[in-house]
């Protein structure tokens, strides 16, 4: 067994625990049946593409219960905060039929039938399924939707893009996060991916927001800190000081994350 599916079974048996605790028994039995249907199956993407609309109706859409769990992927740390049991349950589906061969196309035309709440699924599911950039594409598309909370779900806690996006896609998934008030603190691998570009395009993003009369994202400072220029500083360093202590919190912080190198 190679590491990349040791991780990946790894993933499936915490998710798999997950659920059950997060769940009643009658979706515990759902989902070991909707598990065997589809290991068992000649063609367990038909079989996927109809049980994966069901998984929320059978499992939960609230909270997992044990969220404090992240899982080890090729890509990094995925956090599991704003998990449902349904997307949990979905990911093994996802893992069971990728086990089997089935490839970044079986897994498009999965997001592509699917609700928003499916399509936030395999989002959230990116990295478990040890595609890499077969599924970037796909990750590109979520990133052009216009449902906040499917771009959070690509955006926030999912080491997806930080692995596999340029800078530029990944300065401009920063920016688009800033720019519909999601918490940049929450993009994965954001300190070891700034870049003078990014710094430079906040600086300008705090310009803009400043001579429209507009409130500037207070979590800014995160991303434009780690390479600031000469009037960044000089802005980190007045807002270490603002009026508002949200800006006090997160540009004292970027300024400490920039003098410790990270």
């Amino acid at each position: 067994m190679s590491d990349n599916d040791s991780i990946m079974n790894s993933s499936r048996e915490i998710l798999n625990a997950l659920v059950s605790a997060a769940t009643d028994a009658a979706g515990i039995d759902w989902l070991a049946a909707a598990a065997a249907e589809i290991n068992a199956a000649a063609e367990p993407g038909e079989i996927l593409l109809r049980l994966f609309p069901a998984a929320r109706r059978q499992l939960g859409a609230g909270r997992l219960t044990a969220t404090e769990q992240d899982l080890e992927t090729t890509d990094g740390r995925l956090r599991l905060g704003a998990w449902s049991p349904g997307d949990a349950g979905r990911a093994i589906l996802l893992l069971d039929v990728v086990r089997q061969g089935g490839g970044s196309e079986l897994v498009t035309t999965v997001y592509q039938a699917g609700d928003e709440s499916e399509r936030i699924s395999v989002t959230r599911a990116l990295s478990l399924l040890d595609l890499g950039d077969n599924l970037k594409s796909l990750a590109l598309q979520t990133g052009r939707i216009n449902s906040k909370i499917l771009y959070a779900a690509l955006a926030l806690d999912n080491p997806f893009p930080s692995t596999h996006y340029s800078e530029q896609e990944f300065n401009q998934l920063v920016l688009k996060s800033l720019f519909i008030g999601l918490p940049i603190e929450a993009v994965v691998g954001l300190t070891g991916r700034a870049n003078a570009s990014l710094s430079r395009m906040c600086e300008d993003y705090f310009d803009e927001r400043t001579a429209a009369g507009r409130e500037v994202p207070s979590d800014i400072w995160l991303a434009l800190a780690p390479h600031a220029s000469e009037r960044g500083l000089k802005l980190l360093n007045e807002h270490l000081e603002h009026e508002n202590a949200e800006h006090r919190h997160f540009a004292t912080r970027a300024l400490e994350n920039r003098v410790a190198g990270k």
